[in-house]
């Protein structure tokens, strides 16, 4: 019965009331199951995160909208507010090979030197130089997404089919 939707109604009153109800059950179902379906893919982004030292995958949230014609399950990034955070989320989704960047001259302590460790910890000057980023592209938020995308499809579908059917019974 795929892409199309069939009720099936004998008589004005019942017609009436079952177009009435119709649209809220089927509401209802498709909240329930893009809930589900929702957290289900927070999960796996949450999995997918690069995780350095934990901040990006502590600042994926899930919002849930729900209209009377939409219901959207929206996954993103919760930056803080003047901050690079949106930035550097989308190097690591995207990938970059920016433009150099300068980095000023300032002091570093060290308390190694190659493979060597020192006897105490040191304070040198490092010169100002460019660098530029080669970051890899991860994918975390897309690659879930994109795994997922026939089964959101196929679930979806299932529940319009199953409240169709009982509408129909």
């Amino acid at each position: 019965m795929s892409g199309q939707i069939r009720i099936d109604i004998a008589g004005d009153r019942q017609s009436g009331l079952r177009f009435e109800e119709f649209p809220d059950h089927l509401h209802d179902d498709l909240r329930g199951e893009i809930d589900a379906l929702s957290h289900e893919l927070l999960n796996r982004i949450e999995a997918a995160v690069p995780s350095k030292t934990g901040q990006l995958r502590s600042q994926v949230r899930l919002r849930m909208f729900d209209q009377e014609d939409r219901i959207r399950g929206y996954i993103d990034i919760e930056g803080r507010k003047g901050s690079s955070d949106y930035a550097k989320a989308g190097a690591l989704e995207y990938g970059s090979k920016g433009k150099p960047i300068k980095v000023s001259a300032h002091k570093m302590r060290l308390d190694h030197y190659w493979d060597h460790k020192l006897a105490a910890p040191t304070s040198i000057l490092v010169d100002a130089y460019e660098r530029t980023p080669d970051i890899a592209e991860h994918s975390f938020m897309r690659g879930p997404l994109n795994a997922m995308r026939p089964e959101i499809t196929k679930r979806l579908t299932d529940v319009v089919e199953r409240r169709v059917a009982d509408t129909n019974d």
